[in-house]
């Protein structure tokens, strides 16, 4: 193996180099403490069973399953050199400023429906289709873009991955637990309920909206789109697509492609007439971090929360920066060892209600901790449900492979209105 490309809950991806062919390879290994629970190995090989059934260029390919020695077992898959989605726009806007246009959005949805496409016809719904698994891949990794100003190169495909979470409806009822990543899941998926293939197709409305908007959808999505020069049409069909009835949206992902088509080929794409509107400028204010963290820390991460190192409780003087976007949001980040950790979410809690935090920082793995200094978290978002006033501290570890940086936010939590 040659290097860690990114860590979740149950698994780790390493890149490694087939010696046979001398190509490279990803390697998906479950976690060890997961690797002798029946169900979660069974639902990893499931992910392989799935993968070998869908032959398609838009859907990571698998070229072999095994295990360890120590009976983790592992997939072999296809390298995909180009990064994920959300790496690729944030990395773009930062070095470049370019503005999503409107041919981009189209080879986002021609790359989702196809690699959708492919699922669907298996009765497979993926659940979880998100900017972090959408994978380019370049087939011309220095060559010119479409035009000269585009997100994508010429010859650039989109592929999905991470079937982890996907229903297999051929062999079971649309039952399904609550699943899928926060902001894309289908509100059938939030609760344990029935889906069928609409759920992708709600997932994929809430993606280009995430892509055009940069945030995941929201309730002036159409103030903005229409804002920004977005034709009314396309506004319509992504309202359509994210309706929380699934009769109400696109029947199935085909059609949703030929209403985005249909959509973006009327009116004047905005991105190339106006800006859309900036935000203020945000007010900043400083809070004092606790910032070291155990070398352990990076291992504990790939192997989920409950390996996790706690936080070391010295301050190092490293400060966090609060930016307030707004009234109700702020952004806490902090910069140390090369690695920036960041995550955004309300500015101030009610007792009992329940919050949730977002990070908006790239790392191979992010783990939250409460302020009792308890990892709680290794997924993208966090919840808090505060039992009494004064403050809620929440801290985000941010692992990558140059470091650790540890975000912390002091938020203050009132009583209810009424009380």
């Amino acid at each position: 193996m040659t290097g860690l490309v990114g860590t979740g809950g149950f698994a780790a991806v390493y890149r490694a180099v087939d010696e046979r062919v001398g190509s490279e390879v990803a390697i998906k290994l479950l976690a060890d403490h997961h690797s002798l629970d029946p169900d979660i190995r069974e639902r990893f090989i499931h992910e392989a069973r799935l993968l070998r059934r869908v032959n398609s260029p838009h859907v990571v390919r698998l070229y072999d399953l095994d295990e360890t020695e120590r009976r983790q077992p592992f997939l072999v898959l296809e390298y995909v050199a180009g990064g994920n989605l959300e790496a690729h726009r944030l990395r773009l806007l930062r070095s470049t400023g370019r503005r999503v246009r409107r041919e981009d959005v189209v080879t986002v949805a021609r790359g989702v429906t196809a690699a959708l496409r492919a699922l669907h016809a298996e009765r497979i719904v993926h659940r979880d289709l998100s900017p972090t698994n959408l994978l380019i891949r370049q087939r011309h990794v220095d060559g010119p873009d479409q035009d000269g100003g585009g997100f994508f190169q010429i010859d650039d495909e989109l592929v999905l991955a991470d079937l982890g979470l996907s229903k297999d409806l051929a062999a079971s009822s649309g039952l399904t637990a609550a699943a899928g990543t926060y902001g894309f899941a289908a509100p059938e998926q939030r609760v344990a309920g029935t889906i069928d293939e609409r759920a992708d197709v709600y997932a994929a409305s809430a993606l280009l909206t995430w892509f055009v908007l940069g945030r995941e959808p929201g309730a002036d999505d159409r103030a903005e789109l229409e804002a920004a020069g977005w034709p009314s049409a396309f506004a319509d069909l992504l309202a359509r697509g994210l309706a929380t009835d699934r009769t109400a949206r696109p029947a199935d992902i085909d059609v949703w492609h030929d209403d985005v088509t249909s959509a973006l080929a009327l009116g004047e794409p905005g991105p190339g007439a106006r800006e859309a509107p900036q935000p203020s400028l945000p007010r900043r204010r400083r809070q004092r971090a606790m910032a070291a963290v155990a070398g352990a820390v990076a291992v504990g991460a790939a192997l989920g929360v409950g390996g996790a190192t706690l936080l070391d409780r010295g301050d190092d003087g490293a400060t966090t920066d609060i930016e307030e976007l707004d009234d109700d949001t702020i952004r806490a980040s902090m910069t140390a060892d090369g690695t920036e950790s960041s995550f955004e979410g309300p500015a101030r809690l009610i007792v009992g209600d329940t919050a949730t935090y977002r990070a908006v920082s790239e790392g191979a793995a992010w783990i939250w901790y409460d302020e009792t200094f308890t990892p709680v978290s290794d997924s993208r978002t966090v919840t808090a449900t505060p039992r009494s006033e004064g403050v809620f501290t929440l801290r985000l570890a941010t692992v990558t492979p140059d470091g650790v940086a540890v975000a912390t936010a002091e938020i203050p939590v009132h009583a209810p209105p009424d009380t």
